[in-house]
């Protein structure tokens, strides 16, 4: 099972977590461990206060309002900006041919001068598994997995994306449960 560029979507057993009602888009996934962002949880800073503490010009900036994202709890102080688009800058990874991940600070210097990609989330911090970790977790139930969706990360709104997540599986908020069990 390769979970790369998929959805992970937190079950209610993680709602005393940094997890809580988290979407979890899944960057990589491999023998050795994986790697996401959390698409929903946003932090203190907006771009606009980003731009501005880098020193980068924010007329530019489509939503400068938009919140700085909670990636997950691992390295909070390292920035990821998730991106469309076919352009690379100096560290960029391949998602899925729709779906980009950069590290380098040339993208936000792009961003600022009108010169970077159409939709873009930037996330301090990221989600990451140590090999077997995360299968683990899906087996104990704290982990939906569902194809990710290019409208769902750039198109909704935060505070819906976890709903909308779970309707993209037919499932309903108040058809979960923390309780589980085995057959």
């Amino acid at each position: 099972m390769n979970l790369k560029n998929q959805f992970l979507i937190a079950m209610p057993d993680l709602e005393e977590s940094p997890f809580d009602q988290a979407v979890v888009l899944m960057v990589d996934h491999n023998d050795e461990g994986a790697m996401g962002l959390v698409l929903n949880q946003p932090g203190t800073t907006s771009r606009k206060l980003l731009f501005e503490k880098l020193k980068l010009p924010t007329d530019r900036l489509s939503q400068p309002d938009e919140p700085i994202l909670l990636g997950g709890p691992v390295a909070p102080e390292r920035g990821f900006v998730l991106h469309d688009g076919q352009r690379d800058w100096e560290n960029t990874f391949d998602i899925s041919e729709q779906l980009k991940l950069t590290t380098s600070t040339d993208i936000l210097d792009s961003i600022a001068h009108g010169e970077g990609p159409e939709n873009w989330l930037f996330a301090l911090g990221y989600s990451g598994w140590d090999a077997g970790q995360l299968e683990e977790e899906i087996r104990q139930n704290a982990w939906l997995t569902s194809p990710s969706d290019r409208a769902l990360i750039f198109d909704q709104p935060l505070e819906k994306r976890w709903q909308l997540a779970l309707n993209q599986l037919g499932v309903q908020p108040d058809q979960i449960t923390a309780f589980h069990g085995h057959a």
